[in-house]
């Protein structure tokens, strides 16, 4: 069963490990190489270009932060 102190409990450890978090949002966004290219290749014909070229950016970055 989950309560209050076990949620607290989760969120003051994460909060002591921004990295950890930062890691677990990496791989629920790019967790692998096909689910990236899966994402560009949508990403591209529904943002302009400049748009698209942040994206990519920031989900290379997701990608080498997740392995």
């Amino acid at each position: 069963m989950v309560d209050h102190k076990n949620i607290e409990s989760a969120l003051v450890k994460r909060k002591r490990d921004p990295e950890d978090h930062v890691r677990y949002v990496a791989k629920q966004r790019s967790p692998n190489e096909e689910t990236y290219n899966e994402r560009m290749a949508d990403f591209k014909d529904w943002y302009n270009e400049e748009v698209y070229a942040s994206l990519e950016n920031l989900y290379k970055l997701y990608l080498e932060l997740a392995n």
